[in-house]
């Protein structure tokens, strides 16, 4: 059912002109939410409105301090739209905070910067990833997400609890510490991509099984996925540290390179787990092949061992009428001595040659 909402929800764009704005995305129950914290250096306020005090609230917001507005709900059309009037975001932007699978992004437009971004969210073992849009437009901070939940609780605590330096900062510091709250995420992520590998590793070579590679297998899957989040804000914190506009200071760049480092580690890191993949993999199947020859080599061995045997035997089994030895008191026991010793011989031999 998932993914015929998926088809048709992404269906009703199309033949709709750029900037359209059409949800596009799982159709959520979940009604709007909008929070705002508004902070100086020695004071911090913070506040939940609908949809019915959006447009006084925006109106008074305060040009002293920093405002973070962040909106929970993407898929109402009027919360979109008047937060973008207000602010002056371009359709075309609006559009992308609609489409919830739009890939990551950067662009810097008149007046505002625009980022979005995949948040990886971890629910126990549950891993799933949220597109999330962020508006730095003077001193305000914009942050849309698709639903409740984010990796922000700890930004949020720095501010109601003025530690370090963030309500001293400028809201250009405010973008850079909630990037550096998604790629903490990353290496977090990263962090239980690389305990669950350790754990492959050694069920491969203790007791490889079919069930250990689907494992490794879907290990590689959200793997790629992280990287696939990851590697675009690369590109982006890139960008951003080049910026040469007011809208980012050029003291807070080092704080944006410092998110930089984070994520640059989070893209080699998962690039070094796939190609640990690539080589368990390998390894699983050169484990494989060394048993299924360590079983062939039994089975040779003990049809090698049976070929005298049975070359006597067919011998004695033929209904010749002159056999002395068949008249013979001692020929059964004979015949069997003569067994055994080849049989003692062959073993021998092959322990000799290590193949036992």
């Amino acid at each position: 059912m998932a993914s015929k909402r998926k088809r048709s929800s992404a269906a009703i764009k199309r033949g709709q002109a750029p900037g359209s704005l059409i949800y596009v995305g799982e159709r959520s129950d979940e009604s709007v939410n909008i929070s705002r914290i508004w902070y100086t250096e020695s004071e911090v306020l913070e506040s939940s409105f609908g949809l019915n005090e959006l447009d006084a609230t925006l109106a008074l917001l305060p040009d002293a301090g920093v405002n973070w507005i962040n909106i929970i709900g993407v898929h109402d059309v009027d919360v979109v739209t008047k937060i973008g009037r207000h602010f002056g975001i371009h359709n075309l932007h609006l559009e992308d905070i609609m489409n919830t699978r739009h890939r990551p992004k950067f662009e810097e437009h008149a007046g505002y910067l625009f980022i979005t971004l995949a948040m990886a969210l971890r629910d126990g073992p549950d891993l799933r990833y949220e597109n999330v849009n962020l508006v730095l437009v003077g001193n305000t901070v914009l942050l849309f997400q698709e639903q409740s939940g984010d990796v922000f609780d700890g930004v949020r605590h720095r501010i109601q609890m003025a530690k370090g330096v963030v309500r001293a900062k400028k809201a250009d510091y405010l973008l850079a510490i909630l990037l550096d709250a998604v790629a903490d995420e990353y290496l977090l992520v990263l962090a239980d991509f690389q305990v669950i590998m350790d754990g492959h590793e050694d069920a491969v070579f203790s007791a490889p099984s079919q069930d250990t590679l689907i494992a490794v297998k879907q290990l590689k899957n959200d793997v790629s996925k992280l990287h696939q989040a990851a590697l675009p804000l690369k590109d982006i914190l890139g960008r951003l540290v080049r910026l040469d506009s007011g809208l980012v200071e050029k003291k807070s760049f080092k704080y944006f390179s410092d998110v930089a480092d984070s994520v640059v580690q989070s893209v080699d890191g998962t690039s070094a787990i796939k190609d640990s993949i690539g080589d368990l993999v390998n390894t699983y199947v050169s484990l494989l092949s060394i048993k299924m020859n360590n079983i062939m080599q039994a089975l040779t061995i003990v049809a090698t061992i049976f070929i005298p045997l049975t070359f006597l035997v067919g011998i004695y089994g033929m209904n010749f009428k002159v056999m002395n030895e068949l008249e013979w008191v001692f020929g059964y026991p004979a015949l069997l001595g003569v067994m055994v010793v080849i049989v003692a011989g062959m073993v021998a031999f092959f322990r000799r040659k290590n193949w036992l």
